[in-house]
């Protein structure tokens, strides 16, 4: 039987697994970025996070194609990058070795999480976008206490969060689908969409002053109509004044000890109320309230489901999380399975276990195709191709072909059994 699947580097499965792994490690530097703003000033996060956290992504990102073509995680390689990253930081970037240190440290927890996880479609959790959202509001406020500068690069972290999202859900849609010219649709719209929210922002940025400018003359208008009623009321409270006092004699009160002094009305100067108004944050509000309403366009747009390569339902792109009771349901449309693929798969599974339990188990991370030479079986391109397939959702198996399957696996099962007992 001719392999669909040439070599295990080529597969859809790895190439779907490789842009799901870029778009996570690339938000969960985001988020690195996003936390230095809140104790760096704008030159010292330009000059010293940017490039350097710039190129860890590009470094770690190529260790991670790396190890999916070997199927395993190269330990010596990561380490060794994340310990050069470390040393070029420190003496290059001028960056604090703790903070970098700490930095590098999530960037590993998060990278083992993504690499192990089996899923190659993108799963990204609303909750994750909110807590982005939430994160930059709070970096907005203490960075307006504590004058960094940080507004703009702020925004641009956010900018970047969104572009992020939606070019690998749009990659992955274009990568689904079987023509290139549907996948491309999608491809398109998407770069329409991050280039327009990038002019109607840099647009909104320039055009703030008039805005603000615009904004002031409103305020000054609406005061100055209010101060026709506000002068009548102010010279009835005077003339009232004028009048109670006229009634106290002023010889009277010197008789008890008092003087009256005359006020002098017409040389205190009123200023009006909306020539000290002043509000530095309009462009931030603008700004927030802007990439707000796209975010939220982002969102209703997650319910969007993929279409699969044959007949199998994919996961959306962002699951919303529905909170009942204090349980959270993921929402999600199930998978089923022919009597064939069922029984090809649970034959594998129960190889895993007898070989398990003769010490000869897979390992995680570890494809079938390094297992069976580890074991040092015969590399049928057949067995090893169906099995590829079938795994990774490419074509539905017949009954033959299940029957080759699992008369096969139970050849190498009796194997393992002869050496358990032996």
């Amino acid at each position: 039987m001719e392999s669909n699947i040439a070599h295990s580097f080529l597969t859809k499965h790895h190439q779907l697994f490789i842009v799901k792994l870029g778009l996570f490690l690339g938000l969960d530097i985001l988020f690195v970025l996003l936390a230095a703003t809140f104790f760096s000033r704008r030159a010292e996060f330009e000059s010293g996070y940017v490039p350097l956290f710039g190129l860890v992504y590009l470094c770690l990102f190529l260790c991670m194609i790396l190890s999916v073509k070997w199927g395993k995680l190269n330990s010596i390689l990561l380490y060794g990058m994340l310990l050069a990253m470390l040393a070029l930081g420190v003496y290059a970037f001028a960056v604090s070795w703790l903070v970098l240190l700490i930095a590098l440290l999530f960037i590993h927890w998060r990278l083992l999480s993504h690499f192990q996880s089996e899923e190659v479609q993108i799963d990204l959790n609303s909750g994750v976008v909110f807590a982005f959202i939430a994160a930059s509001v709070a970096s907005l406020v203490t960075g307006s206490i504590r004058d960094t500068g940080n507004g703009i690069v702020i925004y641009c972290l956010l900018f970047l969060f969104i572009a992020l999202i939606g070019a690998g859900t749009a990659v992955q849609r274009m990568m689904n689908r079987q023509k290139a010219a549907t996948g491309g649709r999608y491809l398109r719209k998407t770069a329409l969409i991050v280039l327009g929210v990038g002019v109607l922002g840099w647009g909104l940025i320039y055009a703030s002053p008039f805005i603000r400018t615009v904004f002031y003359w409103f305020v000054e208008k609406l005061f100055w109509a209010l101060s026709f009623l506000v002068d009548p009321i102010f010279q009835m409270l005077v003339s009232l004044r004028d009048w109670f006092m006229s009634i106290i004699s002023g010889d009277t009160l010197e008789g008890f000890g008092g003087k009256l002094k005359q006020p002098d009305v017409e040389n205190v100067q009123q200023n009006a109320f909306y020539e000290t108004v002043s509000i530095p944050w309009l462009k931030e509000i603008l700004l927030g309230l802007f990439l707000l309403a796209v975010i939220l366009y982002v969102l209703k747009k997650r319910k969007v489901e993929l279409e699969s390569v044959g007949e199998e339902p994919l996961a959306p792109i962002i699951s919303p999380i529905h909170s009942r009771g204090g349980v959270r349901d993921r929402v999600s449309s199930p998978i089923v399975y022919s009597d064939a693929t069922n029984a090809i798969r649970t034959a594998m599974k129960k190889l895993e276990r007898e070989a398990d339990d003769v010490s000869m188990g897979r390992q995680p991370n570890e494809t079938i195709r390094a297992w069976f030479s580890r074991l040092g079986l015969p590399e049928e391109e057949a067995l090893l191709s169906l099995y590829e397939t079938v795994r990774y959702g490419n074509k539905e198996p017949d009954q033959d072909e299940a029957d080759y399957f699992i008369s096969k696996i139970a050849e190498i099962s009796n194997g393992l059994n002869a050496k358990k007992e032996s």
